[in-house]
């Protein structure tokens, strides 16, 4: 991926941001998993939520830790690949498209 910017784009410096870390992490995971429990979400609702809950606090760095966006949108893109390569998300995607409405997989 190039990171060429247009002659006439200003450059500006890249966000610098205090992750929450795998601690929040953890404590998402853990109501992820009691909604499972409950009934609330399905087993593939709440792997889904795991890889976002990695990604919405910066993955496996500790709380506090200083990161740039564009290392949160290199874990995202990581992700989201990660996620389009199951098979689960492909049917989840197709219904969608079919029906218009969400696949509870």
């Amino acid at each position: 991926m190039s990171n060429a910017w247009p002659k006439d784009y200003p450059q500006r410096n890249p966000a610098v941001v205090k992750a929450p870390g795998r601690s929040v992490a953890a404590s998402v995971k853990s109501q992820l998993w009691n909604m499972k429990e409950g009934s609330f979400i399905t087993e593939y609702e709440y792997e889904m939520g795991c890889v976002v809950a990695d990604v919405i606090t910066g993955g496996a760095v500790g709380a506090g830790t200083l990161i740039i966006e564009q290392y949160i949108l290199d874990i995202e893109r990581s992700a989201f690949v990660q996620l389009c390569r199951n098979q689960k998300t492909v049917d989840r995607i197709n219904h969608m498209l079919k029906t218009n409405k969400t696949l509870r997989n």
